[in-house]
């Protein structure tokens, strides 16, 4: 377990900065819009981090389409695509994937080391 600790924190950094990225991006397009979860960078780094979860992102989409019922906006359309493409599915599947192999090597490890 902590021979995968170093690995798993280096493909998570990598996450972190694309949600910092994509929140600093979510608050200069979508601040005014949408000030409870775009206010500044620390709502938006939290919304972005549910949305990451895949849980309440379709209500952040609603919210900041401001138009009529139906019509789309889209640049948030992109926005989020993209989001959750890279951070929710690319990202997390490494994140999971060096998890995943760091364990299966430590495991191969302790099965050729001799217990006595």
């Amino acid at each position: 377990m902590t021979q995968a600790i170093q690995p798993v924190i280096s493909a998570m950094f990598v996450a972190v900065i694309a949600i910092a990225v994509f929140a600093i991006l979510g608050v200069n397009f979508f601040a005014e819009r949408s000030p409870v979860y775009f206010g500044d960078f620390g709502r938006a780094c939290w919304t972005l981090g549910t949305a990451a979860t895949m849980e309440n992102w379709v209500n952040y989409v609603d919210d900041l389409m401001l138009g009529e019922p139906g019509t789309l906006d889209t640049g948030v359309i992109v926005f989020f695509t993209t989001y959750i493409i890279i951070v929710a599915y690319v990202l997390t599947s490494v994140v999971i994937a060096v998890l995943l192999e760091n364990f299966s090597d430590a495991s191969r490890a302790e099965v050729r080391t001799p217990l006595c």
